[in-house]
């Protein structure tokens, strides 16, 4: 208690004297305030750590749910590796380093190969090839057809052969190739006039060519050649049971030469043919010179030249012809514009017309056909990587169109007539080619033409509208399908009193089956006349109905 008293002693003591020096501070005379010179003050901080001791009253700042994303940092432990290489110095360029192909295993050698069949209307057919296989030099071969039938119409038989040989060698600039062949055909005039008692068997008809060609021409290489050539001869034998005949050499030449955007190009032929017959012998020759200029650049195309034709022998005429054709792309490869126009003499050769209607009767005349004012367009090219396309319209008139017609005195044999005036063809020719995968090939071709006559009544046997088509199915890797059809719209034949006959149209549809059984051994089934039509292609001579025939093919 005595420490406590002096402590309150001594404070009352303080606080009185500084009370004393306020009171005498506010006296009239004032005294002014000294100033003292201001000193360095020196401010530091201490920060004073200690352990946490937490108490009571902080337990309000845990949290009451633990935090499930409060992960430990993960710190991965790297390594290195140092590496000895040379690093190689970028100027200078490399050779490229190309890929090894994995190359498809070549399969078994088949070029050789042996086909032999029976079928129905006493169908038999046999096949031989031989050939020396791949090589890159030299290829020769040999191969041997034959083909018959029998309709039940007396004397409606068909047989047909036709053998050759042909080689070919690859130099390194120019190839050179031959071949040669004899072609037959046998049959009967068995076509029967209703108006007409026939009596006895038929006449037989047999005809044959005998073909020689052989042709020398530059190779085709990437980079374009300053001069390119080619030559070509042809010559044919042709005889029939009529006891007519036709020999003709025709020999062809053409070269061209490049210079800048210009290709300079000479295409000639001469035909020398000789027909003869019971009471006639003539000779049919035709020089032809074809002088052209090309000139392509980017996207278009444009070909210009004259067509010269020299007519000696039957017909002393001389004919010059303009020949202009161009090209223009749209879009590259998917559409091309083409349009020309032209002129030209077309050969009549008995040996087409006899294998196209092998029932010519005997002393056919012989006539050229002159073309002119052949003007065409249309367009070209695909759609896509699996659809090809053709379309064009075209107009021509033709001088002599040659024409079939039933021969007056025989209604069964048939004779070559010719349309004195000019004759106008508008046509329209269409050409597509379906090719959807490896396994599917289609291809069409469609042709609609307007005759315009002014002595005759009909085109005799020309179709207004024909179709072809043909598709090929790969089904498996043994099984191969093909299918074709035919569709002939209606034509006119002419009877004995100069009446029009109509041939109706009609509709050929074949299909055909292919199975191979191993490397070697196969089979095949072909069918014919599917729908069994009834139809005529010539007047009194109808066409074989359903038939089928099949068989097996070897091949080493």
């Amino acid at each position: 208690m005595k420490f406590t008293s002096q402590i309150t002693f001594l404070s009352f003591l303080l606080i009185g004297v500084f009370s004393f020096k306020g009171s005498n501070a506010q006296d009239t005379k004032e005294t002014p305030a000294k100033t003292e010179p201001a000193k360095a003050v020196m401010a530091e901080e201490i920060e004073v750590v200690r352990p946490y001791k937490p108490v009571l009253a902080n337990a309000a700042k845990i949290r009451r749910n633990p935090d499930l994303n409060d992960a430990p940092p993960f710190k991965p432990v790297l390594s290195y590796q140092i590496l000895d290489k040379k690093l190689e110095l970028n100027t200078d360029i490399r050779t490229l380093q190309y890929q090894q192909l994995n190359l498809a295993p070549i399969p078994a050698s088949d070029h050789n190969s042996f086909k032999a069949g029976l079928g129905s209307l006493s169908t038999t057919m046999g096949e031989f090839y031989l050939s020396n296989g791949r090589d890159q030099a030299l290829q020769t071969g040999f191969f041997a057809k034959h083909f018959a039938q029998k309709g039940e119409i007396n004397k409606q038989e068909f047989s047909q052969q036709h053998l050759g040989a042909f080689m070919k060698s690859v130099g390194k600039h120019s190839s050179f190739s031959a071949q040669a062949g004899l072609k037959r055909l046998g049959t009967y005039f068995y076509g029967a006039d209703p108006l007409v008692l026939n009596t006895g068997d038929p006449a037989q008809q047999n005809l044959s060519l005998i073909q020689f060609s052989a042709d020398l021409g530059s190779n085709f290489t990437i980079k374009p050649r300053s001069f390119t050539y080619g030559l070509k001869l042809d010559a044919n034998l042709f005889r029939n049971k009529t006891a007519a005949k036709e020999n003709s050499i025709l020999l062809s030449g053409m070269g061209s030469k490049k210079w800048k955007n210009f290709d300079l190009g000479l295409n000639s032929s001469l035909d020398l043919t000789k027909v003869q017959d019971v009471n006639s012998s003539l000779n049919n020759n035709l020089l032809k010179i074809n002088p052209t200029l090309n000139f392509e650049v980017s996207g278009m195309r444009i070909n210009l030249g004259l067509n010269f034709v020299q007519e000696a022998g039957i017909t002393e005429r001389t004919s010059i012809f303009p020949s202009v054709n161009a090209e223009f792309s749209l879009t590259p490869e998917y559409a091309t514009l083409f349009a020309g126009l032209t002129g030209d003499v077309k050969k009549t050769s008995l040996t087409e017309f006899s294998f196209e209607n092998p029932f010519l009767g005997q002393d056919i005349n012989i006539k050229n056909a002159k073309e002119s004012n052949h003007v065409y367009a249309g367009i070209k090219g695909n759609a896509g990587a699996a659809l090809g396309y053709k379309a064009s319209i075209w107009f021509k008139r033709v001088q002599d169109l040659p024409l079939l017609l039933n021969m007056t005195t025989d209604m069964t044999r048939f004779e070559i007539t010719y349309v004195e005036s000019i004759s106008k063809l508008t046509g329209f020719d269409l050409e597509v080619n379906l090719k959807a995968n490896e396994l599917l090939d289609i291809n069409t071709r469609l042709q609609a033409i307007d005759y315009q006559l002014e002595n005759d009544a009909k085109a005799w046997f020309k179709p207004g509208l024909r179709l072809e088509s043909q598709a090929i199915a790969k089904l498996s890797e043994k099984i191969n399908l093909r299918t074709g059809l035919i569709f002939q719209g209606e034509t006119f034949g002419r009877s004995a009193n100069a009446e029009a006959i109509l041939i109706k149209s009609f509709i050929d549809m074949s299909a055909a089956a292919d199975l191979r059984i191993n490397k070697s051994w196969g089979a095949f089934l072909q069918v014919n006349n599917l729908f069994n039509q009834e139809y005529q292609q010539y007047l009194y001579y109808p066409q074989l109905g359903f038939n089928l025939f099949g068989g097996i093919h070897y091949s080493f």
